[in-house]
């Protein structure tokens, strides 16, 4: 990525008014229910949406689940359900510039930033 691409990016905070029922989908009890790391590593959205949609009905608020770029599996991440159509994202609780920390955190996944070479022309 170009240092003006990564420049234009903010990392965006909020607090959450309410408490959140999670399913969890990284638990050893999920596979109990038939859940296998095919739903965060598949390219087809159709099994995992089906999940969402059903574990929604249930009464759970969103999913935690493991992220599908990272071998290791040792990355969480967080999605909560909501009503389908355009998204709208919380006020943000604080904003600011993407640390240095996160991007040597993603040089483990070979993602660098790249100094702006001058346009041809």
């Amino acid at each position: 990525m170009s240092e003006d691409f990564l420049a234009a990016r903010r990392l965006f905070t909020t607090s959450l008014t309410t408490e959140l029922r999670l399913a969890d989908l990284t638990a050893p009890r999920a596979y109990s229910f038939g859940v296998t790391g095919e739903l965060s590593a598949t390219f087809d959205y159709d099994k995992p949406q089906a999940w969402a949609d059903r574990l929604h009905t249930a009464g759970f608020d969103g999913i935690g689940y493991h992220i599908r770029h990272d071998p290791r599996s040792s990355f969480g991440a967080v999605s909560l359900f909501g009503r389908a159509g355009r998204l709208r994202r919380p006020a943000p609780h604080s904003s600011q510039a993407i640390s240095a920390d996160l991007l040597l955190g993603a040089a483990a996944f070979g993602i660098r930033v790249a100094s702006n070479l001058p346009a041809e022309g």
